[in-house]
């Protein structure tokens, strides 16, 4: 009597670690500038990064000791998100919330960067961390130039309007458009410009590279299947 048939499911869609993370980082980088100024507009965008934080949770759990020491440093991101979610907005408190969010996500895109440069094969998924990662790294440098900010005002050629500036700020510089409409003034500012100008030139030149040479159009385009308990066929 023969087994029934199994039903099989294309690996691609359970290895996919970086794709919801990328989806989420675009729509927060697309949607802030429309919603920063608006009352209920800033809960969508402290829920949005409140699940940016979780998608880069669930993006180490390739590695239990990477997963273990993901969820120590995102968990008082987390609880201090859900305190910001439900009371008034404070100086002290966005300070805090920054202060725990911003290792969490050096960490995430540290490891993210260690993911795809020990890859043998480059498919669609480290593509996708590769871009989430890029996207990841500006949202990074925002939150420290934030801390910056609180610790010591005055960084800068006028006041920060908010967040947004910030972002704005973090992108042009690690792009190196350098705009001239917004400047470093303090040398902790300056500190902070010229490393994340280096870490967006060294990213272009290195890890793009890496990809592109090492990239699998058949792999990526034919995803192996799997059957339901996870053995491959």
């Amino acid at each position: 009597m023969k087994n029934p048939p199994t039903r099989t499911i294309p690996s691609d869609l359970i290895q996919r670690r970086f794709f919801p993370l990328l989806v989420l980082l675009v729509l927060y980088l697309a949607a802030y500038p429309y919603l920063w100024d608006l009352t209920w507009g800033r809960r969508i965008l402290d829920i949005l990064l409140l699940t940016i934080l979780l998608s880069g949770v669930f993006s180490m759990r390739e590695n239990r000791t990477v997963f273990y020491v993901g969820v120590v440093l995102g968990t008082p991101a987390v609880i201090y998100w859900f305190v910001k979610l439900f009371s008034r907005e404070t100086p002290i408190l966005d300070f805090i919330t920054l202060t725990t969010i911003v290792p969490f996500f050096a960490y995430a895109a540290v490891t993210t960067l260690y993911r795809i440069l020990k890859a043998e094969k480059i498919t669609r998924d480290e593509i996708f961390g590769a871009v989430a990662l890029y996207l990841l790294m500006g949202l990074t440098w925002s939150m420290a130039y934030g801390v910056m900010e609180y610790i010591h005002p005055g960084n800068f050629s006028f006041k920060p309007d908010g967040f947004p500036d910030l972002i704005y700020f973090s992108f042009v510089t690690m792009t190196t458009l350098g705009y001239g409409d917004m400047l470093p003034v303090s040398n902790a500012a300056r500190s902070l410009a010229i490393l994340e100008s280096v870490t967006g030139v060294l990213f272009i030149a290195i890890l793009i590279a890496r990809l592109v040479s090492a990239f699998d159009p058949s792999r990526a385009s034919v995803p192996d299947t799997v059957t339901e308990s996870g053995d491959e066929e």
